[in-house]
C-alpha cells in the first residue's frame, strides 16, 4: 500500500479527468467494492506527493530463491514504455519512491537476482497498480455572504473545481477572527451551493466565514470573507436614567 494516500476518498465524478503523460488527459478511475479505488480493473491510490513509501510482500517463490533485488518499474503511457523508478536492494519492505512530475503512473515490482542485469517488463505488459500523483489543491470562490432579515439568517453562496473532488468535501467554517480558530457551520457539503445558516445567539455579533475544501488527494484549499460580516440585525441600544416613582 502505498503512503501517502487519500482518506475517505470515496465515489469521483465520473466526468472528471487528471493529467497523464505529456499533458494528456485520461478517463478517470471508477470505485472498486468496499470503496477503494480502480483503473484498468488494477488497484488505485492517490497521493499529494512525489515522494512516499510503498510497502510490499514478496511473492513465495522469490523468497526461497536467495538475496534478491526488488525493482519498481513505472510507466506513464499504460504499459507502451517502462522506467525503472526505484530499486530496494536489501530487499525488505518498504521500497522508497520519488516519480518526477504529477499525473498517473502505472507500476509493477519485479525480483531478480541482485547482482542480474535485467530490462524491466516490455512493452505492453499491464501495470499490477496505479498511483495519481495529485499536488494542485482545489479552486474554491466564496460567491457571497448576504443577510436574509425575514429568517434571520446568513445566505452562504460558493464554488469549488477540481479533477478529483469527491462529493460532498466541503466545509463552512466562521470565526470572529481573520486567522480563526475555526468552528463548523457545516460538514459534508455539496462542492458548490448554497447554504442557510442561522446562527443562535452564542455566535459572536460579527464574523469571517470560511469555505474549505478537500480533494481526493487530501489537498486543501479555502475561501474567506475578505471582512467580517454581521451576523445579526445590528440593534440601537439606549441609556437608561433615573427612576421615578408611579403615582
Amino acid at each position: 500500500v502505498a503512503r501517502p494516500v487519500a482518506a475517505g476518498a470515496g465515489p469521483l465524478p465520473a466526468a472528471a479527468a487528471m493529467p497523464g503523460a505529456a499533458g494528456r488527459a485520461v478517463p478517470r478511475p471508477a470505485p472498486a467494492a468496499g470503496g477503494s479505488m480502480e483503473y484498468r480493473g488494477r488497484p488505485l491510490q492517490l497521493s499529494r506527493s512525489r515522494r512516499f513509501a510503498w510497502d510490499y510482500e514478496p511473492p513465495a517463490e522469490a523468497t526461497a530463491a536467495g538475496a534478491l533485488r526488488v525493482e519498481l518499474w513505472s510507466t506513464r503511457d499504460g504499459g507502451l514504455t517502462w522506467q525503472r523508478t526505484a530499486v530496494d536492494a536489501d530487499g525488505t519492505s518498504p521500497i522508497d519512491v520519488e516519480v518526477p512530475a504529477p499525473g498517473l503512473y502505472g507500476f509493477r515490482l519485479e525480483f531478480v537476482a541482485r547482482d542480474a542485469s535485467t530490462t524491466g517488463p516490455r512493452s505492453g505488459d499491464d501495470p499490477d497498480s496505479w498511483v495519481g500523483i495529485d499536488e494542485e489543491p482545489p479552486q474554491v470562490e466564496l460567491v457571497g455572504v448576504t443577510r436574509d432579515d425575514e429568517a434571520d439568517a446568513l445566505v452562504i453562496r460558493w464554488s469549488s473545481r477540481d479533477p478529483l473532488l469527491p462529493p460532498r468535501s466541503a466545509r463552512i467554517l466562521y470565526s470572529p477572527h481573520a486567522e480563526g480558530p475555526w468552528a463548523t457551520v457545516a460538514a459534508a457539503a455539496d462542492n458548490q451551493g448554497e447554504h442557510r445558516w442561522q446562527p443562535d445567539r452564542s455566535v459572536p455579533a460579527k464574523v469571517f466565514v470560511r469555505v474549505e475544501v478537500t480533494d481526493a488527494a487530501g489537498n486543501v484549499a479555502s475561501a474567506t470573507t475578505p471582512e467580517p460580516v454581521a451576523v445579526s440585525q445590528s440593534r440601537c441600544v439606549g441609556r437608561l436614567g433615573g427612576l421615578r416613582p408611579l403615582p
